[in-house]
């Protein structure tokens, strides 16, 4: 029987790489997007052979009733999900913190942390409605939480570290019944790397920094999460899985 999976902030980057894993692996897969339409669509499009267990669905991460509702589509489509990945994040601007505005700090915590928050407390309300053995969370940390970032994007580490303390707090509160960890990605390729980096060019040069000499991709995050998620993991919670090339 194909288990279910949530990913919020699932239409481009690690988290269509996990949304393309778990199919692969035969979950059923609801993810949410919210600015980028066209690459919710794509990500339909390259899944076509897996239509009947992908679930697509509009939901601002920050926003609870949204929230509530990508639930409740998840739970109307496939039944009560079984796992969850809370992916969606945003950078913020790029700049020194003494440049920041209130509304610019206020963003980049409701997105990365308020909305991890709301996440788990839906899966967790959903879960309990429906006791089943084997359920897990897992979160989205970085490396920049202990590492502080990359330069003038504070607000986003520290985000990051509360990631780390409310995995941390959410795997005792939570358990037995389910299982809370995070992973931490490095130099990653993606979009959001790209950003931070200023181009593609300054983004592989990066490169330089990994002891394993190599930006990591999408799979290799993917991979950690799938674990994490499944019972080959079962003793494993309240723990944070870098995913950095060793850095």
């Amino acid at each position: 029987m194909r288990r279910t999976l949530i990913v919020t902030g699932g239409s481009r980057g690690i988290g269509a790489g996990v949304v393309r894993a778990a199919l692969r692996q035969g979950w059923r897969v609801c993810f949410s997007w919210s600015g980028n339409a066209e690459a919710a669509a794509r990500l339909e499009a390259d899944c076509a052979d897996d239509a009947e267990n992908l679930l697509a669905v509009r939901a601002d991460a920050a926003d609870a009733r949204q929230t509530e509702a990508l639930f409740e589509a998840c739970a109307a489509a496939f039944g009560t999900p079984d796992a969850l990945f809370t992916n969606a994040g945003v950078i913020g601007p790029i700049a020194p913190t003494s440049d920041l505005d209130a509304a610019d700090i206020d963003h980049v915590l409701s997105v990365n942390v308020r909305g991890t928050l709301l996440a788990c407390g839906a899966f967790a309300r959903h879960a309990a409605r429906a006791p089943a053995p084997g359920r897990a969370i897992v979160t989205m940390s970085s490396i920049a939480a202990r590492t502080g970032g990359m330069r003038h994007a504070v607000t986003y580490a520290a985000s990051k570290g509360a990631i780390v303390s409310l995995t941390m707090g959410l795997a005792k509160e939570l358990a037995p019944d389910i299982r809370v960890n995070a992973v931490a990605p490095g130099l990653i390729e993606t979009e959001m790397l790209e950003q931070l980096a200023g181009g593609a060019s300054p983004m592989r040069a990066l490169a330089g920094q990994v002891p394993l000499r190599r930006l990591g991709t999408c799979d290799d995050v993917a991979r950690a999460v799938l674990w994490l998620l499944s019972g080959e993991s079962s003793y494993t919670s309240g723990t944070v899985v870098d995913v950095a090339g060793g850095r």
